[in-house]
């Protein structure tokens, strides 16, 4: 691996998920913690909002929350770009939009996490329950973007994927994404993809998340150089097991799946020099 690449590896604050859904922000309403929260109810979240008038000149505000960002178009690359204090509409992490009531809010196409495994699930009007998809016709309407975590086992587009950490590309462009997980006591930086599935036939590579390629002007780099970790499936180190070879060889810069297979817990390893891979059982 690069020294570039270790130079991303900054260490993120470990945050715990409350259920499977959870606020980006602070309270619900968008409200920074130790300021009231008031929403009309407490109800589970509701996709029936009122009737909204189209066509109508509006300035709204999106909270995207302490780890939440706008990937924005700015000349020919995308910018992430996160919420700023906005003092008029009480926000520590928003950002003051203008448009027109109906115009189509930003999808998770868009919205992204700074987080690992945590995605963008949908906006919500502050103060209710209500999810919205498209401006509202309040004039100063708050929304507030509701984070959750990612399903381990779910592939993802390169769309819906975020902006930074390690996982894999497939050849059919779907993606594992890491989470970050303890450091190994070899030292190396870890991150874990847990109960991922295999077919035969495809074919797999590690991916960046976080390196700018150049080629194709986004976000994302696959990297080689990492070694099969002789542990995986029950293999051992002092024989230097390739028990691994029964479930995938290398195909140039790829692997080759050669039968499906599922590994309970996949541990991407980091060191400079020293990429290593570890798949269970």
């Amino acid at each position: 691996m690069k020294k570039s690449l270790l130079a991303l590896l900054l260490p993120l604050a470990v945050v715990s998920l409350t259920g499977c859904v959870k606020y980006n922000g602070r309270n619900k309403d968008g409200s920074p913690k130790g300021k009231p929260s008031t929403p009309t109810n407490t109800e589970a979240p509701t996709d029936t909002p009122s009737p909204i008038e189209p066509g109508k000149d509006v300035t709204y505000y999106l909270n995207l929350g302490e780890f939440g960002v706008l990937n924005e178009t700015v000349g020919s690359e995308i910018v992430p770009t996160p919420g700023t204090k906005i003092e008029a509409a009480h926000l520590e992490h928003g950002l003051q939009k203008s448009g027109k009531s109906g115009d189509m809010l930003p999808d998770k196409t868009k919205v992204k996490s700074t987080q690992y495994n945590v995605e963008f699930k949908y906006w919500l009007l502050s103060g209710t329950q209500h999810i919205y998809t498209q401006v509202p016709d309040d004039n100063g309407a708050v929304l507030v973007a509701v984070f959750g975590e990612v399903a381990s086992y779910e592939r993802v587009s390169r769309e819906n994927a975020p902006n930074m950490g390690y996982g894999f590309k497939f050849n059919n462009n779907t993606y594992y994404v890491g989470s970050k997980c303890e450091a190994a006591e070899s030292g190396h930086q870890q991150y874990c993809i847990h109960n991922a599935y295999f077919r035969k036939g495809e074919t797999f590579q590690f991916f960046d998340f976080g390196t700018w390629d150049e080629t194709t002007e986004s976000y994302g780099k696959a990297w080689a150089g990492a070694t099969v970790d002789p542990w995986s499936f029950g293999g051992d180190d002092q024989s230097k097991s390739t028990l691994w070879a029964n479930y995938f060889i290398p195909d140039g810069d790829h692997y080759k799946v050669l039968k499906d297979f599922t590994s309970e817990s996949i541990y991407i390893k980091l060191m400079f020099e020293n990429d290593q891979v570890y798949f269970s059982k």
